[in-house]
Formats: C-alpha cells, structure tokens, sequence
C-alpha cells in the first residue's frame, strides 16, 4: 500500500520520496499539553491540503500507488528486513570490538 505521512521524525528513516508520499508540514509550539506532548513542545503541523491532494492523487492514479507501494516493500526488505538490521548490527558490534583495548586493529588515543 502506499504511504502518505509527514515528512518528519522517525518515518524518515524508512519514507523516501520513491517509496512514500510525504506530507509537508510546519513546526509549531504547543500552546497546551497534547497527550504525552507537553506545552512548549515542538510538532510538525501537516499541510492538510498537501495530504488531501496526495490522497487524491494515489485515489486517481491507481497504477502510482501500486508502483510506490511496491517500491517501499523492495526497499523495506533490503533495508530493515532480519538479515539487513543483523547484518548492520554484527557490522557495528565488530566495529565496537575492533576498537576495544587489545582488539585487533586497535589504536591507543594520542598515539
């Protein structure tokens, strides 16, 4: 399915504009608390009509949103699929290693 959500946070991790249809949007001051959000916070505000117009687009355009929608599986499985995060993951632990006292390829700061 294609996504349409703000282009901003955490989603952006994932969300491209090839695989996603990202929303505009505006940062505001919380004027009141909003659930865990208290007053002064930051939010990224939507742009409603940039929403409405990208729902009416993949609503339209049938073929785009399976086209998006398949882009984002592909890139969802090569990216974050088990193999891809353990792959990073055993990458970054080897890294950790490596720059452990004694580890192999270790260099002691300053020298």
């Amino acid at each position: 399915k294609p996504v349409i959500a703000t282009q901003y946070s955490g989603n952006t991790d994932f969300m491209t504009p090839t695989n996603s249809l990202p929303v505009g949007y505006r940062i505001v001051t919380l004027e009141r608390d909003a659930g865990p959000y208290v007053k002064g916070s930051h939010w990224a505000e939507p742009d409603l009509d940039h929403a409405a117009e990208l729902m009416r687009t993949v609503y339209n355009d049938r073929a785009l949103g399976r086209r998006i929608g398949d882009r984002a599986r592909e890139d969802i499985e090569a990216g974050f699929s088990r193999t891809a995060i353990g792959s990073r993951l055993r990458d970054y632990v080897s890294d950790i290693v490596r720059r452990q006292p004694g580890g192999p390829g270790f260099t002691h700061p300053g020298r």
